[in-house]
């Protein structure tokens, strides 16, 4: 075709008079080598091959990926790819992973590198819904010239990446993967998840991405020496990386819990414990401050202990009896955690935690008490550096991902010194 809707197409990349950053090959597998030279005979340093049937298949896929890694190496090619959704970067624009979705051009915090497209589809789409803003995004497929380790370098370099996200099928530089990540998971935190760990997954990696899932307990103990952040599914993925947006770490495992239910407050104190925190019970003079500050406004049902179960206060000084709790118990936690029923759809939820927090200088998480009515809102609350979780479970999970980060990197902080 000579144009497509109004776009100039050109029967050869040799044909084409300006330069090209990058090109996108979408061919049958036995003509991308040759359209990967041309590529190189036209200058074009970075390529995206999208298409697949390489190392994933039988042996006439892996002799094209064989080609592919002596074409790219011969000429100093990037390659993303094969078999892969390509690169995402919403600040410039560009999104080659979820078809037809307009992302909002800000400067993000998260960068995320994954073999599977269908995880680094969801992960973006994950991101907008969550309120955490996406840096850049490469789902990397077979990785036959840039790896997984690459992308984690590249990321540990860049100054805009705060949070760090992965999904590994297989590593091509095995060896190399406690060395190289080690002293980037001391600087940010790297959270991944290893896919092919039993026997079935192994046989479907080895069908997705070509790659040998390779021994689970040996990827945990590299992780456990590169400090790196291992969880098991996409959600927890997502939640760790909202908690590590806050811009506060803790300085210890312990959690006051301010409630609006007496079950959340049970269950979040169970979970708390279960992943390693610590629900302290607050001194008594800590009680008889907020035994004076509710009284004649809550019920003598209000627990006091920690959880701080505020019953049900009236909507018109919910968040001004909250905030002065959190001042209240500031001292003996590290983290604030408020489990509400309070519309997050109301700007005055987010401005007032948020002055809590600047003035407390201590991370403020918050939980919906009805997750399924304040879904489409939560964002916002995260983006403000309050982050938000649909459950107590995921929010103790979280943060103990955090607590653990942030007390071993304290630790490595002081041996330093």
């Amino acid at each position: 075709e000579k144009e497509i809707n109004s776009l100039k197409c050109y029967a050869n990349v040799a044909d084409i008079a300006e330069p090209v950053d990058l090109a996108i090959l979408t061919v049958a597998n036995r003509l991308i080598p040759s359209a990967l030279e041309d590529c190189a005979a036209r200058g074009i340093k970075y390529v995206i091959i999208h298409s697949a049937g390489f190392g994933e298949i039988e042996d006439s896929g892996k002799k094209f990926e064989q080609e592919i890694i002596s074409i790219a190496n011969r000429n100093g090619l990037h390659v993303v790819g094969p078999n892969c959704m390509g690169v995402c970067n919403p600040e410039q624009g560009l999104n080659t992973i979820v078809f037809n979705k307009k992302l909002a051009k800000e400067k993000g915090v998260f960068s995320f590198a994954g073999q599977s497209g269908w995880g680094a589809e969801n992960i973006l789409l994950m991101c907008n819904e969550r309120g955490l803003r996406l840096r850049k995004m490469a789902s990397s497929g077979n990785q036959t010239n840039l790896d997984i380790i690459d992308y984690l370098q590249y990321f540990g370099q860049d100054q805009e990446t705060r949070i760090i996200g992965a999904y590994i099928e297989g590593l091509k530089r095995a060896d190399q993967f406690i060395r190289l990540v080690k002293p980037i998971a001391r600087q940010k935190p790297v959270i991944i998840i290893k896919g092919g760990k039993s026997q079935a997954g192994t046989r479907a990696a080895l069908s997705h991405t070509g790659s040998l899932g390779g021994s689970f307990s040996i990827f945990k103990g590299a992780a456990r020496q590169t400090g790196v952040i291992q969880v098991e599914y996409l959600e927890e993925l997502m939640d760790a990386a909202v908690a590590f947006s806050s811009p506060l770490y803790p300085q210890g495992k312990k959690v006051g819990l301010i409630v609006e239910a007496g079950g959340a407050a049970v269950t979040a104190s169970d979970f708390c414990e279960q992943m390693g925190l610590e629900v302290p019970k607050l001194s008594a003079e800590t009680r008889s401050r907020i035994e004076q500050l509710i009284k004649g406004v809550l019920p003598p049902s209000a627990g006091l202990s920690n959880p701080v179960d505020l019953v049900w206060p009236p909507d018109n000084i919910r968040l001004s009896l909250v905030t002065e709790v959190m001042r209240i118990i500031v001292s003996e936690v590290d983290i604030l955690v408020f489990i509400t029923y309070h519309p997050f759809s109301d700007p005055k939820l987010i401005e007032e935690l948020v002055k809590v927090r600047e003035e407390l200088q201590k991370p403020v998480f918050v939980i919906p008490g009805h997750h399924t009515e304040n879904r489409q809102f939560m964002a916002t609350v995260t983006k403000a550096g309050i982050p938000s979780f649909f459950t107590p479970y995921r929010a103790c999970q979280a943060i103990a991902n955090l607590v653990r980060f942030s007390t071993v990197n304290r630790s490595n902080q002081e041996s330093s010194y």
